[in-house]
Formats: structure tokens, C-alpha cells, sequence
């Protein structure tokens, strides 16, 4: 009996040499995983593609196929993938071989991200289907979201006006609100980690540095623990650069408000200047800031904490009321 057309290419044999045991770990097998090279790349970028460890269009890993990559960071890549069985699309975010050679503990900060978003069930958060840990490779598959990121629209078409600003901070806010009543503080919220879906509302993606303590639904209590510095410079609370361990619900408030004032005067926290990396100062950025939402701004990212809203509750109510003004003054 022959395969469904749509199955022709998925070789059934190829997931157990992805995810056979390696006695070698620190020599994860990406060549077998980058079988075809890009179509739209030169001979000579897809080389180079295959010296990063990325995987090329074609690919098959386990029961998907990938299409294309979305982005890459330091440690890790995401690619745009089907998945070969209920043909739908999806996203993979996958560790670099070369990292997961040289630091194995990687993986489970993956897993963590994975497992920390999996609790929560939220249109303003990006869901996780599955995750895949072994040896030689470790990914995660997420929902695929067809629209970019904050970061890439803020990019491309400037400051956004107003009354969007304050629709996509509704739906953040949301999204922290759902993962705050599962325990969880974000902190990394910035532009990179906001997606705008077509026609849809924001959504929050990568909780790799969230904090699974035992905060209730916006409680003020800190979480506890030791840990390093961890998050984005230039949208981390005063607090959490300080006392990382010592951070609550507030540090994500302080940094959506800076993703907001980026978002409404196109000044990022760090901007590059020829070769020259150049911060911007909270001041420059709050005198920027449209008269009509500047004392919101300035109460989200107060340098002390409990100056700021002191609950989603609160902030959506304000949020709400300062987008009902704008439209009401349109």
C-alpha cells in the first residue's frame, strides 16, 4: 500500500538516527539533519548555513519538515515547519548543535521554557504542542505565528499610533496575567518577544527566563531563590539587575512599559550608531512620550516597584481607560 502523497517525502527511519543515544554528545550528527540546501541560497551561503548548524529547507526531523528559518539567536534557531501527519504549520525552536556540545545545560533551560508555557492556556500567549529532549538534540514545537514581531514592525514602519500601542499592551498584560495565575514572571518582555498575528491579538512568546515560583494571581510576593542576572538590558526593572531572585509581577510591568514608550516614539532602550552601541536614557525617552499617555508610562516604569500599578488588574483598567480616551478624542 503506498503512502498519501503528502507523506512521500517522510522517511520513517530517519527519526531513530536523530534520536539514537549518542555515546559522544559533544558531536551532535546536524549534517544528517540538513539534508537539501535552500533553494533561494548560493552554493556558498548554504555552505555557510551548514557550518552554523542550522538546518536547510527539506529537512526532516522526526515527523516535520522545515520550510524555512524564522530567526536564530545565540543559542538557538526557529524554523517554520510542517508537521507531515496533520499537515499543518508549526514552529520549532531548536539548540544549536555547537551549544548543546559545548554547554549541555542549555537543554534544560529549553525545557524549562517549554514546560513553563505549556501551563498556560491564553489567546495572548503562544502555545506549545510538544518538546523532544535527547543526547543529541533537544526542540521545542510551537504554534506558528504568521505575523513578525514587534521588534520587525517597529523596524520597518516606525512608531505605531497610539490607540495600537495601547491595544497591543492590553493584550501583553493579558498574557502576563495568565502566566502570573500559573506562578510565573516573565522577565524578558521586550519588542523580540512580542508576535503581532495577522488580524489577531498579540501574543507573548519565550519564557525561557520566566520564574516558576509560587506567586498567586497578582500577588507582590518575591520569588525565591539565587540565580544570575537574567533578561534584556534596557528593559529589566532597576530590581532585576540588582536581585534577580528578588523580582515579582512589577518587573514585567516595568518592562512592557518600555516596550510601549519604544513602541510610541521609536527610541529603543540601546540603539547602534555606526559601530557604537549607545543607550538611551529613560528620561529622553519618557519627554518623547505622546502628552496623552505619558503619566501611564511614567507610573509603569517607575524605578520602584511599588509606585507602579500594583496589579494586572489595575493596569488593564488603566490601559483600557487611556484607549477609550483616544478614541473618543478621534
Amino acid at each position: 500500500m503506498k503512502p498519501p502523497r503528502h507523506l512521500a517525502d517522510f522517511d520513517p527511519t530517519l527519526p531513530s538516527e536523530i534520536f539514537r543515544p549518542s555515546r559522544r554528545p559533544k558531536r551532535p550528527r546536524a549534517a544528517d539533519l540538513a539534508r537539501r540546501p535552500y533553494p533561494q541560497l548560493t552554493e556558498r551561503s548554504a555552505s555557510k548555513v551548514r557550518e552554523a548548524g542550522l538546518l536547510q529547507s527539506g529537512a526532516i526531523l522526526d515527523k516535520y519538515r522545515v520550510e524555512e528559518i524564522l530567526g536564530t539567536g545565540g543559542f538557538a534557531a526557529v524554523y517554520r515547519a510542517t508537521h507531515l501527519l496533520l499537515q499543518i504549520r508549526v514552529a520549532i525552536k531548536l539548540l544549536r548543535p555547537r551549544v548543546l556540545a559545548r554547554h549541555p545545560g542549555i537543554a534544560e533551560q529549553l525545557l524549562q521554557e517549554a514546560r513553563y508555557a505549556a501551563r498556560i492556556n491564553h489567546a495572548n500567549v503562544v502555545r506549545i504542542h510538544d518538546v523532544t529532549h535527547t543526547p543529541a538534540i533537544t526542540f521545542i514545537v510551537m504554534e506558528y505565528i504568521d505575523g513578525g514581531s514587534l521588534s520587525r514592525r517597529l523596524a520597518t514602519d516606525g512608531p505605531l499610533p497610539v490607540p495600537a500601542a495601547l491595544a497591543i499592551g492590553i493584550d501583553v498584560a493579558e498574557g502576563l496575567r495568565a502566566g502570573l495565575e500559573q506562578g510565573l514572571v516573565h522577565r524578558d518582555i521586550k519588542p523580540a518577544n512580542i508576535l503581532l498575528p495577522h488580524g489577531r491579538a498579540a501574543k507573548i512568546v519565550d519564557f525561557g527566563l520566566a520564574h516558576g515560583g509560587s506567586l498567586g494571581p497578582d500577588s507582590g510576593s518575591p520569588a525565591a531563590g539565587a540565580e544570575p542576572i537574567l533578561g534584556t538590558r534596557g528593559y529589566m526593572a532597576p530590581e532585576q539587575a540588582r536581585a534577580p531572585s528578588q523580582v515579582d509581577f512589577r518587573a514585567d510591568i516595568y518592562s512592557l512599559g518600555i516596550t510601549l514608550l519604544e513602541a510610541v516614539t521609536g527610541r529603543a532602550p540601546y540603539r547602534r550608531v555606526g559601530a557604537e552601541v549607545r543607550k538611551t536614557s529613560l528620561s529622553e525617552m519618557l519627554a518623547q512620550a505622546p502628552p496623552s499617555i505619558a503619566p501611564l508610562l511614567v507610573s509603569m516604569v517607575s524605578e520602584r516597584a511599588d509606585a507602579r500599578p500594583r496589579s494586572y488588574g489595575e493596569l488593564l483598567k488603566e490601559l483600557r481607560t487611556y484607549s477609550a480616551s483616544e478614541r473618543v478624542a478621534r
